[in-house]
């Protein structure tokens, strides 16, 4: 137990410099799903398909049943696809750290 305490820090210092250098390339894809078209329509239709999943699962795990499941406006649906694609690919860089 001794021996694994000084590689907390290291641990740290290490994750937080792959969030840190990973942001950037985050910023520009959803910069890229403001400004590309075809990129943007992607972005609309992921965004959509998982706010679906998203309600759907809550209301069901609140035991409820999901009637009817009011879609996204377009720029909170870019902005949901971009910001769930950007995670993603910080999630893939830590990821292939490890």
């Amino acid at each position: 137990l001794v021996k694994k305490i000084p590689h907390m820090p290291l641990f740290k210092f290490g994750s937080l410099a792959m969030k840190t250098l990973s942001k950037p390339i985050a910023n520009a894809i959803k910069k890229r799903a403001v400004e590309k078209p075809r990129f943007r329509s992607w972005c609309l239709s992921f965004a959509q398909w998982w706010h679906r999943l998203e309600v759907t699962l809550t209301v069901r795990l609140m035991g409820h049943e999901a009637k009817s499941i009011k879609s996204l406006s377009e720029t909170q649906a870019v902005n949901l696809g971009a910001d769930v694609l950007g995670e993603g690919v910080i999630f893939g860089i830590a990821a292939s750290l490890l």
